[in-house]
């Protein structure tokens, strides 16, 4: 999905939209056979014709103008083709016999108007604006000065988007550990003094398609997660691992499968997520791109990038929710 073909789709809804009509053009129809291919002369003249080329016969001749023989061509005629039947090989011999006609071209007398320069405005760039400044107009009468239009140059940057229209920026928190905002949850000290110690998600298993509740000791999968990214930071370059990106789940309760039960996100809207649940068990890989993306935009954390970059953000966002004073060293 990186190298994606955006041209083409771009045409595709425009199509779809019918506000662009493609029609089929026939072979003979064509106008680049004319420098590509060899044609014969009534294909080639029709062509010409249709691409707006005009013959300059007819435009230096008039119906006063005597007829003109170009002195840089001669006629061809009289050619005769010979075979020399002693040696085998063909000999094309060609004798030209041309009446040419020399033609004073000083003797005619076209009318040429060439064209005059019109008055442009000088722009002189300036450290916030352009000034356009026109050194051709009149001064006024009290005023020996120039007219100087002053344009603002355009902010390129584009504003951060918030919530979309007709959604607000708070929602009732969907879990006791998540606050009002979206994709944000309490700290770590917040919740052992609110003695919320058990962070439980719906999970589904893979082979036996149950789904069941699973609760996560806090204290205890923080201090795992807390060592492994003291452990592996130095070496993530700003990409998630691949024990991140492919997790390892776990096992299922009811059939005994090992890794093979998921966090159950079907039909859940993104601002009903469970995150902190996710980050404790280490599976916010199961999250797809957009997910993750959605969760980036709303904690003002870069989005754009391959899942492994976005899944970094996501998860170093979330530990840092959970520990504010967390530093590497």
């Amino acid at each position: 999905m990186k190298h994606f073909a955006i041209d083409y789709h771009f045409v595709r809804d425009l199509i779809a939209k019918n506000k662009l009509n493609v029609s089929h053009v026939l072979s003979s129809h064509k106008l680049a056979d004319l420098l590509t291919k060899s044609l014969v002369v009534p294909r080639n003249k029709f062509l010409i014709s249709n691409i707006g080329v005009i013959e300059s016969s007819s435009i230096l001749l008039t119906s006063s103008m005597p007829d003109i023989v170009s002195p840089s061509f001669s006629s061809f005629s009289d050619q005769t083709l010979t075979m020399d039947h002693s040696s085998g090989k063909e000999n094309e011999r060609k004798k030209l016999t041309s009446s040419e006609k020399e033609f004073d071209f000083s003797s005619l007398s076209l009318p040429f108007n060439p064209p005059q320069p019109q008055p442009q405005p000088i722009l002189a760039p300036c450290a916030s604006t352009l000034t356009s400044i026109d050194l051709n107009s009149k001064p006024k009468d009290d005023l020996d000065t120039v007219t100087v239009t002053s344009l603002s140059r355009p902010n390129r940057r584009r504003p951060s988007r918030g919530p979309g229209e007709g959604k607000s920026t708070t929602v009732p928190p969907p879990f006791p550990w998540a606050t009002n905002h979206r994709a944000t949850v309490y700290d770590r000290t917040h919740l052992l003094k609110n003695n919320i110690r058990t962070i439980t998600g719906m999970v589904q298993c893979k082979s036996c398609y149950k789904k069941f509740e699973m609760g996560f000791d806090l204290e205890e999968k923080f201090t795992a997660l807390c060592i492994f990214i003291q452990k592996n930071k130095a070496t993530m370059h700003d990409r998630a691992p691949k024990v991140w990106v492919h997790p390892v789940l776990p096992m299922c309760q009811y059939c005994g499968q090992e890794n093979c039960v998921k966090p159950f996100l079907g039909n859940t809207k993104k601002k009903a997520i469970n995150w902190l649940f996710l980050l404790l068990g280490q599976m916010l890989g199961c999250c797809t791109l957009n997910q993750l993306k959605y969760f980036c935009k709303h904690t003002k954390n870069h989005r754009t990038g391959a899942k492994d970059r976005v899944l970094y953000s996501t998860y170093m966002g979330l530990f840092k929710q959970l520990v504010p004073e967390w530093s590497l060293s």
